[in-house]
């Protein structure tokens, strides 16, 4: 039986080793906020590109079956 997802915040620890922690490790606070907002804006931009691409495929295999059936 599966286990039910936690929902909620969670917490992710940021090391040296990480590129996103390097990038901002030396700012002022202040110019924090504007890198997590542009690298939020990257991952949303790659999200809506990936699920573009999945209901594309989707769609023309959708299509393609259809026009078998129908043949």
């Amino acid at each position: 039986m599966a286990q039910p997802q936690p929902t909620g915040p969670k917490k992710v620890v940021l090391n040296s080793g990480d590129e996103l922690f390097s990038e901002i490790r030396d700012l002022n606070f202040s110019g924090v906020g504007v890198v997590l907002s542009r690298r939020a804006k990257q991952i949303s931009a790659a999200f809506e590109v990936i699920n573009y691409d999945s209901c594309h495929i989707a769609s023309q295999f959708l299509f393609r079956s259809f026009v078998l059936i129908t043949r």
